[in-house]
């Protein structure tokens, strides 16, 4: 009754732009300026050449996050206070649930090859002292099943990031 509308866009929605531990990027919606998000996703149905020219523009690698930010402005446009939007990082295989390192029926290629270099899914997290924007799915589906019936303030962007954590503790004892 009072769940909101979640979609799950990415954590790569920012064009050229780069966060850091400590200066992370924001939780706001990417500015698409001087392009007009309805009339990008037009011409992503039609001949794609203004979406091509503003994807290029705005420094995006892919069409797969340039797609994802152009949705996000359209959810956000609609003033909607039921609108969440929550940008995980690579979603990988689970720490617990179902069992430890499911990945799915047809894992994507970047899981499956994490899991051939590491041999243990359950270490993708961490690549020697790099660590990697990966966040385990069943946490994911704990974190977004939570925030989807949890009251947004009314100031509040509706966007929220779902990145991991090397140092938390997934061991869920509850």
């Amino acid at each position: 009754k009072n769940a909101k509308f979640v979609y799950i866009s990415t954590a790569f929605v920012h064009g050229c732009e780069t966060g850091t531990k400590t200066e992370p990027l924001p939780e706001t919606l990417f500015s698409l300026h001087p392009y007009d998000p309805l009339e990008l996703y037009k011409s992503m149905l039609g001949t794609q050449s203004y979406a091509s020219a503003a994807m290029n523009a705005l420094g995006f690698p892919n069409t797969y996050t340039f797609s994802k930010c152009i949705c996000e402005h359209l959810l956000h446009g609609e003033n909607d206070q039921n609108t969440l939007i929550i940008r995980p990082s690579i979603v990988g295989p689970s720490v617990q649930e179902p069992f430890e390192g499911w990945a799915g029926e047809k894992p994507s290629t970047i899981v499956a090859a994490a899991c051939l270099y590491l041999k243990f899914p359950y270490n993708m997290w961490c690549f020697g002292k790099e660590t990697v924007p990966f966040v385990p799915v069943d946490v994911l589906c704990r974190a977004i099943i939570s925030r989807a019936f949890i009251c947004l303030d009314p100031d509040a962007s509706g966007i929220e990031g779902a990145f991991s954590d090397p140092s938390a503790d997934y061991d869920n004892e509850e």
